[in-house]
């Protein structure tokens, strides 16, 4: 039974989150309508969701591969490449999509009542939902370059369950920011890119490290997306893992979906009329 509560009264953040998990179908419905609904008027369907980051995949690897020449002292660049390039757009579109959960769903928001958190989660599942086949292309493409199995592989399921939360803080924020700051949904996509030419999706963080300063260097290493692409490439390439980036890892993970869930909640009663 739902405890009552006066008009226009936020709920406690223990009561927002018993609330919101009594949603969980919701948000899951929602999610997989979201998954199916992208690119269904295309002719290859839910295939662009694998190619088109494999086509970027293979314009980078001729760029920066074979033109700048990035690879060397490293054996096996283009798996490196495509654990970068895919586990980063799973980043990307969790925040590009949860930044519109709120504005693009207007109609549902004034004619339903539950946890406005339900929308922004249920973009991020979808993105889960649509980012799950290119593991399979990413182990794939890991084993036709020679890669020998190593059990460390199996770091991926863990990997992929604490970059969706880290993923779900982003959106959480993204969704409120944007509904503050209509002008941040077109101002969204110069970040990420900027955040994608620092992250060392396209090149090893070492190659620059030399040209920065020590305090440079501690932010490049401790960039979230940095470490969750250098613990998959470790993991995969060089069957070796890093107790310490895992912790760095779950840090960012755990306190940006706090600090997010704090912002958005405390917000709740504005969404209705967005």
């Amino acid at each position: 039974m739902t405890a009552l509560r006066h008009v226009g009264e936020v709920p406690s953040t223990a009561a927002y989150l018993r609330e919101s998990w009594r949603y969980r179908d919701f948000a899951t419905s929602l999610a997989r309508a979201d998954a199916r609904a992208h690119h269904v008027d295309t002719a290859l369907g839910s295939l662009w969701q694998i190619l088109n980051p494999a086509l970027l995949v293979g314009v980078y690897y001729l760029i920066f591969g074979v033109l700048f020449d990035v690879t060397r002292g490293l054996e096996n660049y283009l798996g490196f490449l495509v654990i970068g390039v895919f586990m980063f757009t799973f980043t990307r579109k969790s925040m590009s999509s949860g930044a519109r959960a709120i504005l693009n769903n207007r109609s549902l928001l004034q004619s339903i009542r539950f946890p406005r958190v339900v929308l922004p989660i249920a973009t991020v599942l979808a993105e889960l939902l649509i980012f799950l086949p290119s593991v399979v292309v990413i182990v794939a493409v890991v084993i036709a370059t020679g890669e020998p199995f190593s059990a460390t592989w199996f770091l991926l399921v863990p990997l992929v369950l604490v970059q969706l939360v880290f993923n779900a803080g982003l959106a959480l924020a993204a969704s409120r920011a944007t509904v503050r700051f209509r002008d941040l949904d077109e101002l969204l996509p110069f970040l990420l890119r900027l955040w994608f030419y620092m992250s060392g999706v396209l090149y090893p963080i070492t190659r620059v490290e030399d040209k920065l300063g020590d305090e440079w260097r501690v932010l490049f290493e401790a960039n979230p997306a940095n470490v969750y692409l250098t613990i998959g490439r470790d993991a995969l390439l060089e069957g070796t893992t890093s107790g310490w980036r895992w912790l760095v890892g779950i840090a960012w993970a755990v306190g940006v979906v706090i600090v997010a869930l704090w912002f958005f909640r405390r917000h709740e009663l504005e969404y209705g009329g967005v």
